[in-house]
């Protein structure tokens, strides 16, 4: 009877080893495989959340030195590793990019023991108003915690457990693997998947058959670029008017600044606790951090009451005095509309923008481990005018003192680039023109329409000699119903300038001629003029691709088109 209990334990035993072993063969054969999938398919809505502990691997491998931007997704929109990295110059650093749509201090807290080991010269941790709430009693936010600890917990090894376990919420504790049979548990709801993707991937390879990639595998060519650089979201503000955000805002805001993402505490939640488990450890390794806020969109600022964010200045005050830490608040500065996507989210022109605000700091840091101030705070910028002064013009002013009188094109006072910055105004002298050449909506594609978008502007500064009503005529062409429009405007300083009138040169006339405009397509646009005004005429593209060469600015009233050809060259 002895003899059957000790067969039976022994049983036991080797069944018990048995499974054991196989947990090991499991999770050391499929979770790089679902860890590879997590990134380049469909598994999850979005392959950053599968990147972090691969990236941090591949971080730890290199040579060269590294700074790591980590956090939200509002780091993950601003920076722009490659932009960083080649203002740098010949330095050997690379700067990357791992901040994840929504992370928050809580969930990328995992992240820092392999960050630890990667050994960045610094690093950028996201710290603004939008990661100092406190949790709440919530199914989403509890879902998402699932998952990312579960995506997590499959990337990760026992050497990636650190103290941060000390903090996790007991309910949370499920979805973290301590062991190799945690990690085999959690690895089972993307398992089968992963393998359905791996096999398709590989006999569409044997077949000859495409097979479409999310983004790139780690040992990809293009994964160091995709590091440094990930696929930044779609435009969205940028394809609105600035009376359409105005109206998205006026609808969103009045609820999300009660919300807690605008409501930050000064201390005592979960996230502050993360935040400081973060920067003590990655103080403790001798890794510099630095502490970035980057602005929210203009309009949100209206919404907020005078003591609302007093949490946050208290916070990024606070972290950004400790020793090895310091602190870029650009938070309170005020960006022009354009440069953001959303509310919160930087865009393409914001991202450029912070490339080169940001990268003095880092270079700084790097060259001698420390900034001259603790906290980078400048309150009250206004940069309402950054994308026109990239766009310089001759900031003269045209007197118009004769009945009729021509302005070339090309010798605009000032300009701006407009929403996105698409297209430019680029002087050409390939064509039958006058002056010093024409300008042409660039690149031209035949598919940028500007509609209730601003499309990029010329102004023209104008004084004139006698009061009364002058009216405007451009020389322009077309060679298509798609690339054939201008919208004019104009403002006696009183008043903003904002489009008035629409010119278009193709049509059952023309043929991509160049022409006087309107033509006969309906009267010019007239401005009421006194001698003491400074009048502001603009020009708008709105489909790249279209062509002006001169403007006529006339005080009569009734004038044939086909005769502005033979008073202008009498004029000239």
């Amino acid at each position: 009877m002895d003899e059957i209990k000790d067969f039976s334990k022994l049983s036991l035993l080797s069944s018990l080893g048995a499974l054991f072993l196989s947990s090991l063969l499991l999770s050391s054969v499929l979770a790089p495989t679902i860890g590879e999938k997590l990134i380049t398919s469909d598994l999850t809505s979005n392959s950053r959340y599968g990147v972090t502990f691969p990236a941090l691997e591949y971080i730890e491998g290199l040579d060269e030195s590294s700074v790591v931007g980590i956090g939200s997704s509002i780091i993950q929109a601003a920076l722009d590793g490659s932009c960083i990295t080649e203002k740098l110059g010949d330095k050997g650093t690379s700067v990357y990019n791992l901040g994840i749509s929504g992370g928050n201090p809580y969930t990328e807290s995992l992240q820092i023991p392999a960050l630890v080991r990667a050994n960045p010269e610094l690093v950028i941790l996201d710290l603004g108003p939008n990661g100092l709430w406190n949790f709440y009693d919530s199914d989403d936010l509890n879902d998402y915690i699932q998952f990312r600890f579960t995506i997590n917990s499959i990337s990760m090894g026992h050497e990636d457990i650190g103290e941060w376990h000390n903090f996790i919420r007991e309910k949370d504790q499920q979805w973290l693997a301590y062991t190799h049979l945690e990690r085999v548990k959690l690895m089972q709801s993307y398992s089968q998947k992963a393998v359905d993707e791996y096999l398709k991937e590989h006999i569409s390879k044997q077949l000859g058959l495409d097979y479409e990639t999310r983004a790139p595998a780690p040992g990809d060519d293009d994964w160091h670029q995709y590091l440094m650089e990930p696929y930044f979201p779609n435009p969205f503000f940028e394809t609105m008017s600035d009376e359409s955000i105005l109206e998205y805002m006026e609808e969103k805001m009045p609820r999300k600044a009660k919300q807690g993402v605008y409501n930050p505490r000064p201390n005592g939640t979960l996230n502050h606790q993360a935040y400081e488990y973060m920067i003590d450890t990655l103080r403790d390794a001798g890794i510099p951090v630095l502490l970035v806020a980057t602005p929210h969109h203009p309009l949100v600022y209206p919404y907020l009451g005078p003591e609302q964010l007093d949490g946050f200045n208290h916070t990024f005050n606070t972290f950004s005095n400790l020793s090895g830490v310091y602190g870029l608040n650009m938070f309170w500065e005020t960006w022009h509309s354009s440069m953001f996507k959303d509310r919160n989210h930087l865009g393409v022109n914001g991202r450029e923008y912070f490339c080169g605000q940001i990268t003095p700091y880092i270079e700084q840091l790097l060259e001698t481990g420390r900034l001259d101030e603790n906290v980078i705070q400048v309150d009250g910028v206004d940069l309402s005018g950054y994308l026109e002064s990239s766009c310089n013009g001759t900031n003269e002013s045209h007197f118009i003192d004769s009945e009729f009188q021509t302005i070339q094109a090309e010798n605009y006072s000032n300009c701006a680039q407009g929403d996105g910055n698409i297209d430019n105004w680029v002087l050409k002298d390939n064509e039958l023109f006058h002056g010093s050449g024409f300008l042409h909506g660039l690149p031209e594609d035949v598919s940028q329409y500007y509609g209730d978008r601003t499309g990029p502007r010329l102004d023209y500064d104008l004084n004139f000699s006698e009061d009364g009503e002058y009216f405007v005529w451009i020389k322009m062409k077309g060679n298509s119903y798609g690339n054939d429009s201008i919208i004019l405007g104009w403002s006696n300083g009183l008043s903003t300038i904002s489009p008035v009138s629409s010119y278009n040169s193709y049509g059952w006339t023309s043929e991509g001629q160049w022409e006087w405009e309107p033509e006969f397509n309906g009267p010019p646009m007239s401005i009421n003029v006194t001698i003491d005004d400074e009048i502001k005429l603009s020009i708008w593209m709105t489909e790249d691709g279209v062509m002006i060469d001169e403007i006529l600015i006339t005080s009569m009233n009734s004038i044939n088109p086909n005769d502005i050809q033979l008073l202008n060259s009498q004029n000239g």
